[in-house]
């Protein structure tokens, strides 16, 4: 086995197609359905299921798919530091966080990286969590700085290290008649209506807030995993939404957002900084981490819990 049988693999799953990966990889086509036909009498298994519309991977392809994009990014980051090295930079990092996150940490800490050594460079991405792990665990990205469920990091092979904790709360538009109630009862907001993001944590809120039993129940309008559209629907409709109180706070300031008080919920997500375990910390990626944590020590109002937790 060797890198190009891992390329043209990826490629033939990505595209889907031996003659859209054979031009992606620039190998013809029979040579390409060659190197996986070897592949596939290496390991013994069907790795591609061959259909007339192109090729879909086997459960024994996921699996190596997995396995050989980890693999690739690390081969293609091993190469890209020693060029950097080369070139004079102390490295590079990649980063991915949703938004919020971005918006209101990750610019000062990069801000403080660059003040004490220019050399460094930075990818920067933005996503919903579920699509950042995926980025992470191919490889792609080097740390997550994201809210994230306990449960749900438990299977993942990560290694997290809580900053801080998010705390979340009900939103509406000012002129929301929610909003003119001196009580908000479950039954007000079980008949709002609302927009709420597709995420683990959401669903999590949902049944905290109405129970397992009637999480389904309320009538949610829009369904989204963009924050800043969600921000922008809700000062235009009568709708509710649980957001992080940071990601906010301009539009309560200026009136155009207001809490829905509910003093039984007080929802709230840790959060902090998510690689692989076990992965090799470069110069770069250290740097980052150790900013990182004396930016959120100094600038957060709430005690810091640094206890590493290694998620087998």
């Amino acid at each position: 086995m060797n890198i190009n049988q891992i390329r043209y693999f990826i490629a033939v799953v990505d595209s889907g197609r031996f003659r859209s990966a054979s031009q992606m990889v620039a190998l013809s086509q029979p040579a390409l359905s060659n190197s996986i036909k070897t592949l596939e009498e290496l390991l013994q298994v069907e790795l591609l299921e061959r259909r007339k519309d192109g090729v879909i991977p086997t459960e024994y392809g996921k699996v190596l798919y997995d396995f050989f994009k980890s693999a690739l990014a690390s081969v293609q980051r091993g190469h890209q530091e020693v060029e950097l090295m080369r070139d004079g930079s102390k490295g590079h990092v990649s980063i991915g966080a949703p938004t919020g996150m971005i918006d209101l940490f990750l610019p000062n800490i990069i801000e403080q990286m660059v003040l004490e050594s220019r050399e460094i460079t930075f990818d920067i991405r933005y996503d919903c969590l579920d699509y950042l792990l995926q980025d992470l665990q191919h490889g792609e990205v080097d740390f997550l700085l994201s809210p994230y469920l306990k449960r749900t990091m438990a299977k993942k092979g990560l290694e997290i290290e809580k900053l801080t904790d998010i705390h979340f709360s009900i939103y509406a538009r000012d002129s929301h008649p929610l909003t003119k109630k001196e009580s908000v009862t479950l039954e007000d907001l079980l008949g709002a209506d609302w927009i709420l993001p597709e995420s683990e944590g959401m669903l999590a809120f949902r049944h905290e807030l109405f129970g397992t039993a009637r999480a389904h129940r309320i009538n949610c309008v829009v369904t989204h995993n963009h924050p800043p559209f969600m921000i922008n629907l809700l000062e235009k409709l009568d709708l509710l939404s649980i957001m992080p109180d940071y990601t906010v706070k301009q539009q309560t300031t200026h009136g155009f957002l207001k809490k829905i008080e509910y003093p039984p919920f007080r929802p709230s997500l840790p959060a902090g900084l998510i690689h692989l375990a076990g992965r090799h910390i470069t110069p770069s990626m250290q740097l980052f981490a150790d900013t990182t944590r004396e930016y959120m020590r100094s600038t957060s109002h709430h005690h810091f819990d640094l206890l590493k937790i290694h998620a087998q």
